[in-house]
């Protein structure tokens, strides 16, 4: 009877069936090797924000101003909303923002709808401040390497070199988004001087209204005919200064029209900021490179060095290429530092094991550490999990408890041989006899690492 009890239970059952248990271990080890070439991979999770956005420029307005005149009437508007968790405001110079958080549990999209409608109430905006842009909260996109452009040369050769590299870039097939970081909105200047206002009896807004008429796409309807419809409008969509120094101002007696290149300097430039980027001293300006959901970050570092590979040659003597910020470092680094963790656990292990129990518990104790490892990758993609910064700290934590708790339980199973048990029964009461403490100690890990879920 004693004898039928050792016999009973699932460890029991698998150490009698030795075919059945190798097959499951094959089984795990051939489907982590193939569901690991499909997990995601990124440098940090991305997550998604909650949140709704308000963002309304006033040009020229102090953050005084701005708070007064944009952002107080738009938290008046939005308090009595349902969806309203918390408000977070930002009155900047020219500029504010007003992030909403949105309820748990209700939905964004709905969301996005009534803020809308909430801030299209609100009759209290000044004439010069421009239509707000509202948007649903973007999560932080997973950026692996930042390049610098930067040289001795004036900022709009200098963005115009950076915006040939950022269609370089995307043209390359391993390279899917690229953002250009620290980069002034372009504007065009117009300079009239006062004496030829007065020649002309103009003022400022009289040449504005003239630009403003000018220099905008405007549709005319639609003709019908035989063939079919044509679509009519005016295409006189300006986008640079030579094209504005043509717009006409006015006509004069004689029929002949001023334009505006003849009363005024006009010239490309840049909206001013507060905000100046260099680079080993020189102005410049950023590349940023990011992987995509279906790229590893890797992947994408790879084909960017080999870009900038290529480009060093043609890159003119004023202009430098650097990688100011490589992600893909760190994310290696990690990587590497569990393989090693990893081979190291299992050297000492059989080490360890061989020089003081027997060379075939080392072994298969030894074993278990990979098979761990790659069965919990079969889990990740269900639990819509990915490879990154995190959960690779993860894995070297838990690699530390495999080893121990495998070297414990094999220690028990060589204490039960010597005393005479047979391998097979001396594998399971040993497995039996510490299947409650192992169980407990990594109860405790997992509770004392627990909050990291929540982050």
């Amino acid at each position: 009877m004693k004898e039928d009890d050792q016999r009973r239970g699932i460890i029991a059952w698998f150490a009698c069936n030795d075919v059945a248990a190798n097959l499951l271990m094959i089984t795990i080890v051939v489907a982590g090797i193939l569901v690991a070439r499909h997990i995601r991979q990124e440098v940090y999770p991305v997550f998604e924000l909650n949140t709704v956005e308000v963002d309304m420029d006033y040009r020229g307005a102090s953050p005084e101003e701005v708070e007064r005149s944009v952002i107080l009437p738009i938290e008046a508007e939005l308090r009595g909303l349902e969806l309203v968790r918390r408000i977070v405001s930002v009155a900047r110079e020219g500029n504010g923002t007003v992030e909403i958080e949105v309820t748990p549990g209700f939905d964004r999209n709905r969301a996005l709808q009534e803020v809308t409608a909430a801030v299209q109430r609100v009759s209290l905006f000044p004439a010069e401040v421009e239509p707000p842009v509202i948007t649903l909260g973007a999560g932080r996109r997973r950026e692996v390497m930042r390049i610098s452009v930067f040289g001795d040369l004036d900022e709009q050769t200098l963005v115009d070199y950076a915006r040939q590299l950022e269609d370089g870039l995307l043209a390359e097939p391993g390279i899917a988004i690229v953002d250009l970081r620290g980069v002034r909105r372009p504007e065009i200047l117009v300079e009239v001087p006062q004496e030829r206002l007065r020649a002309l009896d103009l003022t400022l807004g009289d040449i504005a209204d003239a630009i403003d008429r000018a220099a905008l796409d405007v549709p005319a309807g639609t003709l019908r005919t035989p063939a079919g419809d044509i679509l009519l409008k005016t295409t006189e969509r300006r986008d640079f200064a030579s094209e504005f120094a043509e717009v006409p101002i006015l006509s004069t007696a004689d029929g002949s029209r001023v334009r505006l290149r003849d009363i005024a300097t006009v010239i490309d430039g840049f909206e001013e900021a507060e905000r100046e980027n260099y680079f080993n001293g020189q102005r410049s300006v950023s590349v940023a490179v990011y992987s995509s959901d279906t790229q590893a970050p890797l992947e994408v570092a790879e084909a960017v060095r080999r870009f900038i590979e290529k480009q060093r040659p043609n890159l003119p003597p004023s202009v430098n290429l650097r990688v100011s910020r490589d992600r893909s470092i760190d994310y290696q680094e990690r990587v590497t530092l569990l393989l090693q963790n990893g081979a190291a656990g299992l050297f000492l292990v059989l080490i360890a094991l061989g020089l003081f129990l027997e060379l075939r518990v080392a072994f298969w104790t030894a074993i278990g550490i990979p098979v761990s490892i790659l069965g919990s990758l079969v889990l990740m993609p269900m639990m819509d999990a990915s490879v990154n910064m995190i959960s690779l700290f993860g894995f070297i934590i838990t690699l530390g408890i495999v080893v121990d708790d495998a070297v414990v339980v094999g220690e028990d199973i060589f204490h039960k041989m010597s005393e005479g048990m047979s391998r097979r029964d001396a594998a399971v009461a040993g497995a039996r006899q510490m299947t409650v403490p192992v169980l407990f100690a990594v109860s405790t890990n997992i509770i004392a690492f627990l909050p990291l879920l929540f982050v």
